[in-house]
C-alpha cells in the first residue's frame, strides 16, 4: 500500500473532484499523469539515500557513490558546447556523482533506473548550446558561469533495462518505517542533488527508452546530447584536437 503525505492526499481529493465534473469515470487511468504535474513543484522530505528496493531494516545496503557520466570520448565537442576550454571536463568531479544506496546504484549502473533533469532544466540548457552554436568560440557562455545550478531538481526515473516493475521504499530512520513507491514512480518526490544536470544529461541519453512515443523531456534529451556530440569549429583553443592533429599528421 502507497502512503501518501497530506499534500498528496489534497492534490488526490482535488483530482477526484475534476474527474467528476469532467465526467472521467477512470480515475486510476488518468491519476498518473496528474500526479506526475501536480507533485512537479514538490520538493522531497527525505534524501535520495533513504531510497532502497527493500522494506527491512536489515537488508538496507551502504550508501555509495555513483558516477553519471562515464564515457570518455568526444569530450572536445562537449566541451566546446557547453563553452568550456579543453580539458575542463572531470568526470571525477563531485558534479559527476551522485550518493545512493548501493540497490539503488546497481539499478543506476544497469540503466535500470536515471535521474532526469526537469523540463525547465532542459530547456535552459538548450538555450545555453544554441547560445554557443551562434557564436564565436571566445564569446561562448561557460556553462558552469551562466547555469549554476549545482544543486538541480532531479526526477528519479525509469530507464530502459527495468524489465520488470521494481518498487522503491523510503526508509524513515526516526519512525523506522518505510514509503512505498510503485513503478513507475509518479508519486516520487522531486531531489535536489549536488550532481549537475549537463552530467545527468549523459547518463539520461544511455538510459531512457527509444520506445515510441517518446516524452516531450526525453526527446529534450535525446537532442542535447546529439547536439552536444556534434562536430564543433576546430578554432582558438580547440584547433589542437586529436581529429585535427590526425588530419595534420597525415
Amino acid at each position: 500500500m502507497i502512503v501518501f503525505t497530506t499534500k498528496q492526499n489534497n492534490v488526490i481529493s482535488q483530482a477526484e473532484k475534476l474527474c467528476k465534473s469532467l465526467s472521467l469515470r477512470h480515475f486510476h487511468l488518468f491519476a498518473p499523469c496528474f500526479l506526475r504535474y501536480s507533485f512537479s513543484n514538490i520538493p522531497s522530505s527525505f534524501p535520495i539515500t533513504s531510497l532502497a528496493i527493500t522494506a527491512t531494516v536489515e537488508k538496507l545496503e551502504p550508501v555509495k557513490d555513483f558516477r553519471l557520466f562515464q564515457q570518455i570520448v568526444s569530450f572536445r565537442a562537449r566541451e566546446y558546447w557547453w563553452g568550456l576550454e579543453p580539458g575542463d571536463i572531470d568526470i571525477d568531479s563531485h558534479l559527476n556523482h551522485v550518493s545512493v544506496r548501493g540497490d539503488i546504484e546497481c539499478l543506476l549502473a544497469r540503466n535500470a533506473l536515471t535521474l532526469a533533469p526537469t523540463k525547465e532544466i532542459i530547456d535552459a540548457m538548450q538555450e545555453l548550446t544554441l547560445y554557443n552554436r551562434k557564436h564565436f568560440v571566445s564569446e561562448r557562455r561557460r556553462c558552469f558561469d551562466v547555469f549554476f545550478l549545482t544543486n538541480p531538481i532531479i526526477w528519479l526515473v525509469p530507464g530502459s533495462q527495468m524489465k520488470k516493475p521494481i518498487p522503491l521504499f523510503a526508509f524513515d530512520s526516526s519512525s523506522s518505517t518505510f514509503q512505498r513507491f510503485d513503478h513507475p514512480y509518479d508519486i516520487l518526490p522531486l531531489f535536489t542533488l549536488g550532481c549537475y544536470p549537463f552530467h545527468s544529461v549523459m547518463h539520461n541519453d544511455f538510459a531512457l527508452s527509444r520506445s515510441r512515443p517518446i516524452h516531450e523531456t526525453s526527446l529534450g534529451i535525446f537532442n542535447l546530447s546529439l547536439d552536444w556530440g556534434s562536430d564543433y569549429p576546430h578554432v582558438g583553443s580547440f584547433i589542437n584536437s586529436p581529429r585535427v592533429a590526425a588530419i595534420i599528421a597525415a
